[in-house]
């Protein structure tokens, strides 16, 4: 009842208000300290993250969350959310199909790497796209270093489900 409660809320709530700060913080994990975000982050972005210890932090890199809501179409915020992230220098090294929230609502993994640097930082990125309600992006950084062992930690964090083979 409690994930149902929440993810109502998350759908109900797309206007970057307190009650979709209060949905998103499911994506936040156990121990890390969360705020409003830099506006540099954009006018979609509704709450940051990020945690200087446990076993993701690794030299400077810093594990990072920050969650952006779009208004509108699925594809519209999809393409945005890349363009976003490869003007920034990241190039999308996979993509999958799948579920994630509560409520295992149609989801897209992208994991994004800087072409040529093994050493910097990695992004994992959710877009969940629920029926009926505004999509919303899910985006965690860490370091190339753990990128392997964080992955599963994201994954579990969004409730993700792959989209079984045709």
């Amino acid at each position: 009842m409690r994930a149902l409660l929440l993810w109502l809320s998350l759908s109900a709530a797309t206007d970057g208000g307190p009650d979709l700060k209060a949905a998103v913080a499911s994506f936040i994990p156990s121990g890390w300290e969360s705020g409003d975000c830099p506006a540099s982050y954009g006018k979609n972005t509704v709450l940051c993250a990020a945690t200087d210890s446990g076993p993701f932090r690794v030299d400077r890199h810093v594990p990072t969350l920050f969650v952006r809501a779009f208004k509108g179409a699925c594809e519209k915020a999809r393409d945005e959310a890349r363009r976003d992230t490869e003007s920034k220098g990241f190039a999308t090294s996979s993509e999958a199909t799948g579920r994630c929230g509560p409520s295992q609502v149609p989801c897209v993994e992208r994991v994004y790497r800087v072409p040529g640097s093994p050493t910097t930082a990695v992004g994992f990125e959710y877009l969940l796209c629920p029926r009926g309600g505004d999509p919303l992006v899910v985006s965690y950084g860490v370091s190339d270093k753990v990128s392997a062992s964080f992955q599963p930690f994201a994954r579990t964090q969004v409730r993700w489900t792959p989209e079984a083979p045709h």
